[in-house]
């Protein structure tokens, strides 16, 4: 965003006072993130429809300037007849691939990754990403390269083929909804119409937490329980409780609350740049707002810092606890995922790693308590090797990390592991949303042929 208001401040340099005062009034701040947000990715769209608002001079247009142009690279053309459309550019790379399979063999199915876009956006609100260089993607106008440098490598340059430009996964919503009428037809009835673009939630997330009461079994590495007797009423009962788990999360009647959920509005985006302490501090102390404006109820880290994928608070019977998520969706969907790729999954959703982006996490852990998702949609994750893998952590954590180090208190941390896969996620998602995610599973590395169709555009 800071890129955009230079430019446009380069531009007033340029001018005398008069026509700078003008400019700035054309495209005021407002303009400046709205240009940022919908269009951000790119930035030739971004200098054209600044071109557009100043040729216009209405103060009032930039509004309209932004979304004609949004809708010029997000058409579908059977709809609109405008020019520069993605859907067009979709198209013709189908149509390449069908004529010369060949030289494609090894491409991904591009139906396919469509599809996973869109529910990589509505069921979690995340954007869509692979390993490695994908041709066909990168060819289509519809996806990017991102080089990130891994510091426990030795500093190593891994390339991934990403997809998160918000015009971009607009288009591949609205290819589906002319040319891949099944999965649109599905796809609309559980999730709704287009507005999820604009609402940016994890709507399983919703589905699984939002006003549900907690099941112990959705914890997958229980603490073994302690029983101790009582003659308090005359018997000898076990009184017994995992000693992990504070007693209210699953009592009959507290449900869990996702908070800021409900006064969430459709469209609303906080404009400044939230951190992870903003966000949180927000949440518990201050209402779900800052500097006046509403807090989104879920938090996305950025590529450029990478933590937990999405970060919520649940309420449950008045007490808040932060939630750190770690998914997969698509990619490797083998039917038991690697205890490797779900211990570095685990520890990316641990304090160890949490606390390098919220040093004060122990202020938002009642009792020292948090919670951490692992939601892995195709595989079943094993939860053998992840009780020993669980038990060696805690073992390392006792002797170099036993206390919070930040907070004065001695506070000690644990994590209360959750896990959705393969094997529980119909307990929490709806029937429909799980076999949209199976519509989309597919082989994404073996192509055969494409859909094929007649004539470019």
């Amino acid at each position: 965003m800071d890129q955009v208001a230079m430019y446009i401040n380069n531009l007033g340099d340029l001018m005398c006072e008069c026509d700078k005062a003008r400019l700035h009034a054309l495209i005021p701040a407002v303009a400046v993130q709205e240009l940022f947000f919908k269009m951000r990715g790119r930035f030739r769209p971004i200098v054209t429809t600044i071109e557009d608002i100043i040729m216009k001079g209405s103060t009032s247009y930039w509004r309209e300037a932004i979304e004609r142009r949004v809708q010029a690279m997000a058409h579908h053309p059977g709809r609109f007849l405008l020019s520069g459309s993605l859907c067009s550019q979709i198209k013709r790379m189908l149509n390449k691939v069908a004529k010369r399979p060949a030289e494609f063999k090894d491409a991904v199915q591009l139906r396919h990754v469509l599809r996973q876009i869109v529910i990589c956006q509505a069921s979690l609100g995340l954007s869509w990403s692979l390993p490695g260089e994908e041709r066909i993607l990168i060819e289509s106008a519809i996806a990017r390269l991102r080089k990130t440098s891994d510091g426990a490598a030795g500093g190593k340059t891994t390339v991934s083929t990403v997809v998160d430009e918000p015009f971009v996964i607009q288009a591949a919503y609205n290819f589906i909804q002319e040319e891949d009428e099944e999965f649109y037809s599905q796809f609309r009835y559980q999730y709704g119409d287009s507005e999820i673009f604009e609402l940016h939630a994890p709507l399983d997330l919703i589905y699984a937490f939002h006003k549900k009461q907690l099941k112990q079994g959705l914890f997958s590495v229980p603490k073994p329980a302690e029983h101790q007797s009582t003659t308090a009423l005359g018997t000898l009962i076990p009184a017994f409780e995992p000693v992990s788990f504070p007693r209210h999360l699953f009592a009959h009647g507290h449900l869990a609350i996702i908070v800021g959920w409900e006064e969430y509005l459709c469209g609303s985006e906080y404009k400044g740049m939230l951190t992870m302490n903003d966000f949180m501090e927000a949440h518990y102390n201050n209402g779900s707002r800052k500097d006046g404006h509403q807090v989104p109820p879920f938090y996305y880290s950025e590529p450029s810092n990478p933590g937990p994928d999405i970060i919520f608070v649940l309420q449950i019977d008045h007490q808040l606890y932060p939630v750190f998520v770690q998914t997969k969706l698509f990619g490797d969907t083998s039917e038991v995922a690697s205890p490797k790729d779900v211990e570095e999954a685990r520890l990316i959703v641990h304090e160890t790693n949490i606390k390098t982006h919220l040093p004060n996490l122990a202020m938002y852990c009642p009792g020292g308590k948090y919670l951490s998702l692992l939601y892995y949609v195709h595989s079943t994750i094993d939860k053998t090797s992840l009780r020993e893998a669980e038990t060696e952590a805690t073992r390392r954590d006792h002797n170099n990390r036993a206390w919070d180090s930040t907070d004065g208190d001695n506070t000690r941390l644990t994590q209360l592991l959750m896990i959705i896969d393969s094997s529980n996620i119909r307990d929490f998602v709806p029937e429909g949303v799980v076999d949209l995610h199976e519509c989309a599973k597919g082989t994404k590395r073996v192509l055969v042929t494409e859909l094929e169709f007649e004539g470019d555009l």
